[in-house]
């Protein structure tokens, strides 16, 4: 493919998965035959006129962008072609900002007043995940339960596989604060029990589950809201998105009608109402919406607000790369801003020739396209980064690899791909891990890694500013990943080599003001969304 059409395609790409949208007009020279020609060709590797969502690669973002508006009740997504000469300058009222504060006062006495006035509510807070899924339980302002689920949601074949563990996990949580107060001696012995595991089997859960309900003679249904922080675009409370990797085994499922079966997922909300009270709120959001509406809150307790006015967008950099918008007053963005799949490089040809699967591809695991953030800053992109630097330069810990389990060769699509095994054992968090202990021990290729993922956080950013320029250069950065001093000072040492102007913070402890999350144990951070989230509720119910 020609640079200038992989130039204009990747440009397009961005501006799609930012906004999403019912028309994109591209103004050019008409009479330029030649322009005219790699524009169309371009354009065609979207395949809008394809009447079904089943589009593959760039085609991606017309199918979730289709959902979108259907669940809006607006037209399917069209693209015009008009000659330069009618081009104006659009008006200024007309432009697009992401955040628009209608009284910044009483917003952000609203948002305060979400997180201290939560006597005599109880709520159900839920943090998906790639790897696992956060559940939190609080009543009257108090902590009661954070019990976690581990899960490989790629895998999954329908729609009930995705729904069915947060349904159960919200039952567990509403059974056992019933039971816990009906039956001081606990006569299921759940004190010592293996449900409150984190590997525990979904039957493990669901049989404790069904053992409390049936010893309890009262109500169940105790919240009065439950928020879900969903890995997808979420539009007025719906996952309208369906085409991450988490939806991957769904979508390659022959045997089901895909948009028929992403319908039972996008009624989350629905089949959520029916295990909290009768007038309880359901809320779903987009889980990089919920970590940046917790970063909200906090810094609204802080002496010194360090979010600039027009706010400042924060990224998750997990298993992907989670992108939210933070502002003063607690602001829930309603476009997609599907980061992790930015095209940020247009280079290394050699490395698209594998599989997406392949640990040393730089096609995105869920639409193929070469060169997305997905590859470079997350867990994904450390794995191969650091995979490729060691092969280059230590053979020895290479093979060691090998022989640890963490890597293996498998036939994929009739091509030998080089792969991490997720069966019978998922050992991408292993790996992750131990990755880490080598950078620990002085490791110069991990290290060498960490300063790649920075430059590439410093070319996102920058990709990034071209459609929200009002937005500063600055980034709040959390995650597992960067989660020690060495991981985290090396990725900003990474960021600052091209790009001195950029700057990136980290969300840690000294952050964390608001009186319920200060009273979370430092082992139990990674609930912090998870519990975070019931102050997005009951800011609707005060």
């Amino acid at each position: 493919m020609d640079l200038i059409e992989r130039y204009i395609l990747a440009n397009l790409n961005n501006l799609l998965i930012s906004f999403g949208g019912v028309k994109l007009k591209i103004y050019l020279n008409m009479d330029d035959r030649a322009l005219l020609a790699i524009v169309k060709s371009s354009i065609d590797k979207f395949n809008i006129d394809v009447p079904k969502n089943n589009r593959k690669g760039y085609g991606s973002y017309i199918n979730y962008i289709n959902r979108i508006n259907s669940l809006l009740g607006i037209d399917k997504f069209s693209i015009d072609y008009i000659d330069i000469s009618k081009y104006k300058i659009p008006e200024g009222v007309k432009e697009y900002r992401i955040y628009n504060p209608q009284n910044r006062s009483k917003e952000l006495e609203y948002l305060i007043r979400g997180t201290v006035e939560l006597k005599g509510r109880s709520f159900c807070g839920i943090d998906i995940g790639g790897n696992s899924i956060k559940a939190a339980a609080v009543v009257n302002g108090e902590i009661e339960l954070l019990k976690g689920y581990r899960w490989f949601p790629d895998d999954y074949k329908t729609a009930d596989e995705i729904n069915n563990p947060v349904l159960l996990l919200i039952r567990f949580l509403s059974a056992y604060i019933v039971y816990k107060y009906s039956y001081k001696d606990d006569p299921l012995s759940l004190g010592n029990s293996e449900v409150f595991e984190e590997n525990a089997s979904y039957k493990c859960i669901e049989k404790y589950t069904k053992d409390m309900e049936a010893l309890i003679n009262s109500d169940t249904r105790i919240f009065d809201g439950v928020v879900i922080g969903f890995p997808d675009i979420v539009i007025r409370n719906k996952v309208a998105g369906g085409e991450t990797p988490k939806q991957r085994g769904i979508r390659n499922n022959s045997e089901i009608d895909y948009d028929q079966e992403f319908l039972k997922m996008s009624h989350l909300d629905i089949l959520a109402k029916q295990y909290i009270k009768e007038n309880g709120k359901v809320r779903i959001l987009n889980d990089g919406n919920i970590a940046s509406y917790v970063v909200s809150v906090e810094h609204a307790f802080l002496d010194e607000n360090s979010i600039g006015n027009s706010g400042m967008f924060a990224h998750t950099i997990g298993t992907d790369i989670g992108t939210g918008f933070i502002s003063r007053t607690g602001t829930i963005q309603d476009i997609p801003l599907e980061c992790y799949q930015y095209v940020i490089d247009l280079g290394s040809l050699n490395e698209s020739r594998y599989v997406p699967e392949d640990a040393r591809s730089i096609r995105n695991l869920n639409t193929s396209i070469s060169g997305s953030v997905q590859k470079y800053v997350s867990q994904v992109g450390l794995i191969r980064l650091g995979i490729k630097n060691i092969q280059n330069d230590n053979p020895k810990i290479y093979s060691s690899l090998f022989e640890k389990g963490y890597l293996q060769y498998k036939q994929i699509g009739g091509q030998e791909a080089l792969v991490i095994p997720t069966e019978p054992v998922d050992k991408r968090g292993e790996l992750t891990r131990y990755l880490i202990e080598l950078l620990n021990n002085g490791n110069m290729e991990i290290e060498k890694t960490f300063l790649q993922m920075g430059e590439m956080m410093g070319k996102t950013m920058e990709e990034m500013k071209f459609f929200f320029y009002e937005i500063p250069t600055t980034r709040l950065i959390s995650g597992g990943i960067l989660a020690t001093d060495i991981c985290f000072d090396l990725f900003h040492k990474g960021l600052k080599v091209k790009y001195p102007k950029y700057e990136i913070q980290r969300l840690d402890e000294d952050v964390i003001k608001s009186p319920l999350l200060k009273k979370l144990n430092k082992k139990n951070r990674n609930y912090i969304s998870a519990v975070g989230a019931v102050y997005i509720i009951n800011r609707e119910f005060i």
